[in-house]
Protein backbone atom coordinates (compact mmCIF):
# COMPACT_ATOMS: atom_id res chain seq x y z
CA UNK A 1 0.00 0.00 0.00
CA UNK A 2 1.31 3.49 -0.77
CA UNK A 3 0.25 6.99 0.17
CA UNK A 4 1.76 10.01 -1.60
CA UNK A 5 4.18 7.66 -3.31
CA UNK A 6 5.55 6.20 -0.07
CA UNK A 7 5.11 2.63 1.01
CA UNK A 8 3.13 2.22 4.22
CA UNK A 9 2.05 -0.76 6.24
CA UNK A 10 -1.48 -1.99 5.59
CA UNK A 11 -4.00 -1.05 8.25
CA UNK A 12 -5.30 -3.76 10.52
CA UNK A 13 -9.01 -4.58 10.19
CA UNK A 14 -10.07 -2.83 13.42
CA UNK A 15 -8.28 0.41 12.51
CA UNK A 16 -9.72 0.28 8.97
CA UNK A 17 -13.23 -0.08 10.42
CA UNK A 18 -12.66 2.93 12.68
CA UNK A 19 -11.34 4.96 9.77
CA UNK A 20 -14.39 4.03 7.68
CA UNK A 21 -16.71 5.05 10.55
CA UNK A 22 -14.94 8.42 10.87
CA UNK A 23 -15.24 8.99 7.11
CA UNK A 24 -18.97 8.26 7.26
CA UNK A 25 -19.40 10.56 10.29
CA UNK A 26 -17.64 13.33 8.36
CA UNK A 27 -19.86 12.79 5.29
CA UNK A 28 -22.91 13.05 7.57
CA UNK A 29 -21.79 16.54 8.63
CA UNK A 30 -21.69 17.95 5.10
CA UNK A 31 -24.88 19.82 4.19
CA UNK A 32 -25.84 20.92 0.69
CA UNK A 33 -28.57 23.59 0.78
CA UNK A 34 -31.63 22.62 -1.26
CA UNK A 35 -33.85 25.65 -0.67
CA UNK A 36 -34.93 28.33 1.75
CA UNK A 37 -38.22 27.61 3.48
CA UNK A 38 -41.02 30.12 3.76
CA UNK A 39 -42.43 29.81 7.28
CA UNK A 40 -45.93 30.65 8.44
CA UNK A 41 -46.48 31.55 12.07
CA UNK A 42 -49.27 31.68 14.63
CA UNK A 43 -48.97 32.98 18.18
CA UNK A 44 -50.86 32.31 21.38
CA UNK A 45 -50.59 32.68 25.13
CA UNK A 46 -52.21 29.26 25.55
CA UNK A 47 -50.23 26.05 25.83
CA UNK A 48 -51.62 23.89 23.03
CA UNK A 49 -51.14 20.40 21.69
CA UNK A 50 -49.97 20.24 18.06
CA UNK A 51 -53.41 19.26 16.74
CA UNK A 52 -54.91 22.26 18.59
CA UNK A 53 -52.27 24.62 17.18
CA UNK A 54 -53.30 23.64 13.65
CA UNK A 55 -56.56 25.53 14.28
CA UNK A 56 -54.73 28.85 14.86
CA UNK A 57 -54.69 31.50 12.16
CA UNK A 58 -51.30 31.08 10.47
CA UNK A 59 -49.85 33.95 8.44
CA UNK A 60 -46.57 34.38 6.55
CA UNK A 61 -43.65 34.89 8.96
CA UNK A 62 -40.63 36.05 6.95
CA UNK A 63 -37.21 36.32 8.60
CA UNK A 64 -37.22 39.15 11.13
CA UNK A 65 -40.91 38.86 12.05
CA UNK A 66 -41.29 40.13 15.62
CA UNK A 67 -42.87 37.77 18.13
CA UNK A 68 -42.21 36.48 21.61
CA UNK A 69 -44.22 38.37 24.19
CA UNK A 70 -43.76 37.12 27.74
CA UNK A 71 -45.16 33.57 27.93
CA UNK A 72 -46.16 33.64 24.26
CA UNK A 73 -45.97 30.46 22.21
CA UNK A 74 -45.04 30.69 18.57
CA UNK A 75 -46.05 27.91 16.20
CA UNK A 76 -44.32 27.82 12.84
CA UNK A 77 -44.82 25.60 9.86
CA UNK A 78 -43.41 25.16 6.41
CA UNK A 79 -44.29 22.84 3.59
CA UNK A 80 -41.53 20.99 1.82
CA UNK A 81 -41.91 19.23 -1.51
CA UNK A 82 -38.78 17.40 -2.58
CA UNK A 83 -37.88 16.32 -6.10
CA UNK A 84 -37.92 12.57 -6.79
CA UNK A 85 -34.11 12.60 -7.18
CA UNK A 86 -33.76 13.40 -3.44
CA UNK A 87 -35.69 10.30 -2.32
CA UNK A 88 -33.76 8.30 0.28
CA UNK A 89 -31.28 11.09 1.08
CA UNK A 90 -30.66 12.42 4.59
CA UNK A 91 -32.22 15.84 5.08
CA UNK A 92 -31.37 18.48 7.68
CA UNK A 93 -33.54 21.40 8.77
CA UNK A 94 -31.67 24.48 9.99
CA UNK A 95 -34.65 26.52 11.18
CA UNK A 96 -32.86 29.58 12.57
CA UNK A 97 -35.99 30.40 14.59
CA UNK A 98 -34.23 30.55 17.97
CA UNK A 99 -35.78 29.92 21.38
CA UNK A 100 -36.94 26.53 22.54
CA UNK A 101 -38.17 24.35 19.72
CA UNK A 102 -39.92 21.05 19.24
CA UNK A 103 -39.90 20.01 15.60
CA UNK A 104 -42.56 17.81 14.02
CA UNK A 105 -42.41 16.03 10.69
CA UNK A 106 -45.71 14.77 9.31
CA UNK A 107 -47.27 15.04 12.77
CA UNK A 108 -44.52 13.14 14.61
CA UNK A 109 -42.02 14.75 17.02
CA UNK A 110 -38.59 14.70 15.39
CA UNK A 111 -36.27 16.66 17.71
CA UNK A 112 -35.89 19.58 20.07
CA UNK A 113 -33.60 22.45 21.05
CA UNK A 114 -33.55 24.31 24.36
CA UNK A 115 -31.22 26.69 26.18
CA UNK A 116 -28.99 23.88 27.45
CA UNK A 117 -28.91 21.72 24.32
CA UNK A 118 -28.12 23.97 21.38
CA UNK A 119 -25.00 22.18 20.23
CA UNK A 120 -26.73 20.43 17.37
CA UNK A 121 -29.79 22.32 16.23
CA UNK A 122 -30.27 20.32 13.05
CA UNK A 123 -33.15 17.96 12.56
CA UNK A 124 -32.33 14.97 10.45
CA UNK A 125 -34.84 12.89 8.52
CA UNK A 126 -34.74 10.51 5.60
CA UNK A 127 -36.57 11.75 2.47
CA UNK A 128 -39.39 9.46 1.40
Amino acid sequence: MSIFGRKVMPLDRQFQQRLDAWRQALRDQIITPLSTLGFEGAYTLERLAPHEAEELGFAPAPAGTAWGLRREYGWFRARVCLPECRKGERLALLSGLGGEQLVYLDGHALGSVDRRHRRDSRYIARAS
